[in-house]
């Protein structure tokens, strides 16, 4: 779904596409004589793949249809340079793996507050290049958006890291449960290994990453940039070490929607599943929390909230029968910890730019988009601020 950048974009066709699914939706509810209101969101965010589109399916005497939408519109020239098939992904787990992990709640019996929850999926669409995923608006039910230039409290954290624990621990039952089914139906979760063609658009990153960076810290951050870029490296951190998981692959706070309780609470559900792939459970982790959090949140938070991952992962895992001592030891989890740091720190590196870019500096989106180049935006005085202040951590952390 995304943030709440207002995305620029050439949407051509795509709203007929979906006015086609949205008839269809209707009729299989038994709709007859209903209205359409069909409206592009001005919250697309960092959605660089699709149309995204909010509509309501109404009326007389029926309760409305609240829904969310996306539309592809990448071209075949710019799917072949994106590093993951967002599309099929995403159409996968809301018509599949969530079906298979919902039978895996239910045949242990998890207690409904535990099971993990999504929006409810009302149809898809899986014509090439006009691929189409259409659900329901969890916003009108008081769901929002987060802000992308505020950082992460306590309390949203928590319940942001039980989620991700609770989807972490599916996808493991699911491949000891069921290994040859596993292994058939996330064949193509994969992140596309050749980067040869990404090599000047990570070059042009690098360096505004390093234009950003203090002058204390330029030196030391470029020696970490080179290391973390050798042959093999990043690849070796983004797959399973110890533990395989299918991670979300963009587990931040704009992926996330959430409802403030009165007690201060927050009830929160993940989103945008484009990028899930065969990881370990640290990158999600880091990912999260590195490109949430100030500095202030990671003096007083840091290890509690990796304690906290871990313990609601234990949890969930004996919730569906399995022993985290021998799935997923502690020790396991520090090993991991300290090994995937760098990516993290890299990642954010890049993230950030896009997280806390201004308006005026919105890349215009189009369907024939290198979309490397295009997520490279003008770094912005907040990004030099988070990456600065992260710099900082990671080097007390003994990461670079």
């Amino acid at each position: 779904m995304g943030a709440d950048l207002e995305t620029k974009i050439e949407a051509k066709d795509s709203e007929e596409t979906l006015r086609e699914e949205l008839h269809k939706i209707a009729k299989e509810r038994g709709y007859k004589n209903y209205k359409l209101d069909i409206k592009t969101s001005s919250s697309v965010g960092a959605n660089f793949m699709s149309i995204v589109y909010t509509a309501t399916i109404s009326e007389h005497g029926k309760d409305d249809i609240n829904i969310f939408a996306k539309v592809a519109f990448l071209s075949e020239k710019a799917r072949s340079d994106a590093p993951v098939q967002a599309f099929d992904v995403e159409i996968l787990f809301y018509s599949d793996i969530i079906k298979i992990y919902k039978q895996i709640e239910e045949k242990h019996k998890v207690p409904v507050e535990h099971r993990l929850v999504v929006p409810e999926l009302y149809g898809v669409s899986s014509k090439y290049l006009k691929e189409t995923i259409v659900m329901e608006n969890l916003m009108s039910k008081g769901y929002q958006m987060f802000d992308r230039f505020k950082t992460i409290d306590w309390n949203y954290t928590k319940e942001s890291l039980t989620q991700l624990a609770k989807l972490h621990s599916l996808s493991i039952a699911f491949y000891i449960d069921h290994p040859k089914s596993f292994s058939e139906k996330t064949e193509k979760l994969k992140i596309k290994s050749d980067t040869a063609h990404m090599e000047e658009s990570v070059g042009m990153m690098v360096m505004k990453i390093l234009e950003s960076a203090k002058d204390e810290h330029k030196e030391r951050l470029k020696n970490f940039i080179e290391n973390i870029m050798a042959p093999n490296k990043i690849d070796h951190m983004m797959k399973p070490i110890k533990r395989m998981i299918l991670s979300h692959g963009d587990y931040r706070p704009n992926n996330l929607l959430h409802k403030l309780n009165e007690d201060g609470t927050y009830d929160i559900i993940p989103i945008d599943y484009q990028t899930m792939t065969h990881s370990n459970p640290i990158v999600d982790l880091l990912y999260f929390l590195f490109n949430g959090s100030d500095k202030e949140f990671r003096a007083k938070y840091l290890r509690k909230a990796f304690d906290h991952y871990y313990n609601e992962l234990c949890a969930c895992l004996t919730r569906l029968d399995l022993n985290p001592k021998q799935i997923y030891p502690k020790e396991d989890f520090e090993f991991e910890l300290k090994e995937v740091l760098p990516l993290g720190l890299f990642m954010s590196l890049m993230l950030l730019i896009i997280i806390t870019v201004e308006m005026e500096h919105i890349p215009k989106i189009h369907e024939d988009m290198d979309i490397l180049k295009n997520l490279f935006c003008t770094p912005s005085e907040v990004y030099k601020i988070r990456m600065n202040d992260l710099l900082e951590d990671c080097i007390d952390m003994g990461v670079l």
